[in-house]
């Protein structure tokens, strides 16, 4: 069954949609992931107006406090057809619009954000492609 988002209107700014990868928050108990065994983002999606991905992520080794957020632009959707986007982490960029490359590898990501800008988002089979159960397992 596909993830539905009704109805935004643009004249209020964008909508969110959030994967969450565990389910305790940041604040309460940090859940996040060690992705780096996986290569790449996969969903089906279709609907109006431009989409967004961002990644709520910190470096594995905590060098930096608090939560960085690298991006990927899908951009227009097609409202009358399902497309397959594939994305692989190294394609995310960071603040300075550089791919993040090899550099994913020491980061762990807490969600995933879709955020889009107007109209109707549909979802469906979203996948991390190369996790297994126990990437999720603490």
């Amino acid at each position: 069954r596909s993830l539905h988002a009704p109805g935004v209107n643009a004249d209020f700014g964008n909508t969110t949609l959030a994967l969450m990868l565990g389910s305790r928050g940041v604040s309460e108990g940090e859940s996040f992931y060690d992705l780096s065994g996986s290569d790449s983002l996969v969903f089906q999606v279709k609907g109006s107006g431009h989409l967004d991905l961002e990644l709520w992520a910190r470096p594995k080794d905590r060098s930096i406090q608090g939560v960085g957020f690298p991006h990927y632009h899908v951009g227009q959707l097609d409202s009358s057809r399902w497309q397959r986007v594939a994305i692989s982490w190294k394609e995310f960029t960071g603040p300075d619009e550089v791919p993040l490359g090899s550099g994913f590898s020491a980061m762990e990501v807490h969600k995933i954000t879709f955020t889009y800008n107007s109209g109707d988002l549909w979802l469906d089979d979203i996948r991390i492609v190369g996790a297994t159960p126990s990437t999720f397992l603490h």
